[in-house]
């Protein structure tokens, strides 16, 4: 019986036996160039991890970034409302006043991302409401400095609320 190329057209076992070996010859090559490659994967999570690092900690310092800055978003206003409700006992445009600015002198020490050096208010009475505007200039906070290349919003936040005066 005859070969046409590798095809096995004998069922003669030492032609079957001849061609198991060069089979497994030809497996062993390449088990060895595959046991070499492996070999070379050992420096792989470096490489990954040089390239993913500086991408993962821009994250983690933008998240830390705006979320102080988005948690003193919330506390100016928090500041504004809390300081309109605190001056509807007043009699008169002075005295909500005066009730509004004490709040947040006396609260401001609950916010501590609030530098109160920047902090200032203002009260708008008007015929039917007393609104306060609380404004805090961030442009000293060290987290602005931290930023570096990070895009960020404005310096000067703004706090605004309006509650009706008192009476029927």
């Amino acid at each position: 019986m005859g070969k046409t190329g590798s095809l096995i057209l004998s069922a003669d076992p030492r032609d079957l036996a001849r061609e198991g070996k060069r089979y497994a010859q030809f497996l062993g090559r390449f088990t060895r160039v595959g046991a070499r490659i492996r070999g070379a994967e050992e420096g792989a999570s470096a490489v990954e991890f040089a390239i993913i690092a500086p991408v993962f900690i821009l994250l983690i310092f933008g998240i830390i970034i705006y979320g102080t800055v988005l948690a003193s978003y919330i506390a100016v206003q928090q500041l504004a409302a809390e300081a309109a409700r605190a001056s509807v006992g007043g009699l008169s445009a002075t005295e909500r006043t005066t009730l509004a600015q004490n709040y947040v002198s006396q609260n401001l020490a609950g916010y501590p991302l609030i530098n109160p050096k920047y902090l200032s208010i203002a009260t708008n009475p008007q015929a039917n409401t007393f609104g306060v505007t609380v404004t805090y200039n961030m442009a000293k906070n060290p987290i602005f400095r931290m930023a570096g290349g990070i895009p960020l919003p404005a310096t000067t936040i703004h706090g605004n609320a309006v509650v009706q005066n008192g009476g029927y």
